[in-house]
Order: structure tokens, then C-alpha cells, then sequence
């Protein structure tokens, strides 16, 4: 496979996962995540590669918005060029070594989302089944696999109405690819709808309840307008 192209992985129909395709690349991306404002010579002597390497490499990266790039000086043609990871880089390196977030944060400033998710999950006691970094691990991977980024690699999850309908969205796929699901079934009693409600309580899944409810109303409007 050419170094020039991103891997494409489909999870399901109309999700792609870009990812590095060398080692080359994994290494400069996992540098970049680490470093506060790495360039072209910090790189080359991170890798022992190149220039023209670097830059070989550097350039899928850009276009799949793993990484981003900027003059120090806009001003200047000939400036340095400072390169940064972007939301998608860096939920890509976690989801790859879940321990490195802390050291992310010290030299960049994490996606916003992921303090609401580690707040989300923290006050969250019906959810103890797991630890809190297994949710956040969890939450990661699935963000990433998910593709959930705009065109620039920024993340389009912002808040917590944001998270609970990912998580919605993700629980009704999940319901819906098991062949023996019933469909009549996604709101019965004792369903994973009712003990996600019961675990969460009525003030921790107030977002929760209110998309459901639009969704709904929305039912309700959609059915008077199909039996009319």
C-alpha cells in the first residue's frame, strides 16, 4: 500500500477509520501527541529520518486531520512550520495507549469532550460495574471508531446531550445488528432501556429523557401524519 494513502477500515456502512500506514507514521503522530509544538528538525531527530522523509510522511497525516501544520510566523513564507495533533489525533493515539492522556494534557489541551465524559461517568454510582477509566477507555475507542469529527478532525460530540445521544445511538445499532432482536421489544420492561433509566436515576439522565422524549413526539407527529 502506497505510504501516500490512508487506510480505510469500514465498521459499517458509511464509517471510515483513517489511520497512519507505517510505523513512520504512527511514531510521528505519537510524537507530535507529546510534544508542545514539534517541527520539522525535532522530528527528524525523534525518528532519525529525513527532511523529505518527514515530510513524505507528514502528508497523509494532514489530509486524513490526524495532524494539522502552521507557520510560527504567518507573516513570513520561509517560517517554521509547527505541527499539532487534532481532536481525531488524539482520540486515535489514546484509543491506541490509553495511559498516554495524562501526558497528552500536559502539553495539549484535550478535546473538551473527554472531561465532560470523565465527569459524565464519575458521578455516575448505577455504572460501577466497571471502573471509571474502563468507561473512559470505552468511550475513546468508540468515539474513534465511530468516526465522530467533522472535516477538520474536530470533534463534533461537545457536551453531555451530545454524549447521551452517541450512547443512545450506539445502544439502538447495537440492539438492531442482533438478527433475533425484536423491535417491538426496544422499550419493554426489564430491556436495557429500562435498567439504563434505573441506573442513571431521574436527575443524572434528565438529557437522556429529554431526547427520548423529542424522539417521541416526533414518533407521535410521524404516525398521525402516516395513518391521515
Amino acid at each position: 500500500m502506497s505510504h501516500n494513502k490512508a487506510k480505510k477500515n469500514y465498521i459499517h456502512p458509511g464509517t471510515l477509520i483513517y489511520e497512519p500506514t507505517t510505523e513512520l507514521q504512527a511514531k510521528i503522530l505519537d510524537f507530535i501527541c507529546r510534544k508542545s509544538s514539534p517541527d520539522y528538525k525535532s522530528l527528524m531527530k525523534a525518528t532519525g529520518r529525513s527532511r523529505i522523509t518527514i515530510r513524505q510522511s507528514l502528508r497523509p497525516l494532514i489530509r486524513i486531520h490526524l495532524i494539522d501544520e502552521e507557520m510560527q510566523d504567518p507573516l513570513h513564507r520561509k517560517s517554521k512550520r509547527i505541527f499539532y495533533p487534532t481532536d481525531r489525533g488524539i482520540f486515535y493515539t489514546i484509543s491506541k495507549q490509553f495511559s498516554i492522556m495524562n501526558e497528552i494534557d500536559k502539553v495539549h489541551s484535550l478535546p473538551t469532550i473527554i472531561q465532560v465524559c470523565k465527569e459524565f461517568v464519575k458521578i455516575r454510582a448505577g455504572w460501577r460495574s466497571r471502573s471509571e477509566e474502563d468507561w473512559m477507555r470505552i468511550f475513546v475507542e468508540a468515539m474513534y471508531r465511530s468516526d465522530l469529527f467533522d472535516d477538520n478532525g474536530k470533534c463534533i460530540v461537545k457536551d453531555e446531550t451530545d454524549l447521551w445521544k452517541f450512547f443512545i445511538r450506539t445502544m439502538v445499532m447495537e440492539q438492531l445488528q442482533d438478527k433475533y432482536f425484536d423491535i417491538e421489544n426496544i422499550f419493554s420492561q426489564g430491556g436495557t432501556w429500562m435498567n439504563l433509566a434505573q441506573s442513571v436515576g431521574p436527575i443524572g439522565g434528565g438529557a437522556m429523557f429529554n431526547i427520548l422524549k423529542k424522539i417521541r413526539d416526533d414518533l407521535d407527529e410521524f404516525m398521525v401524519e402516516l395513518s391521515s
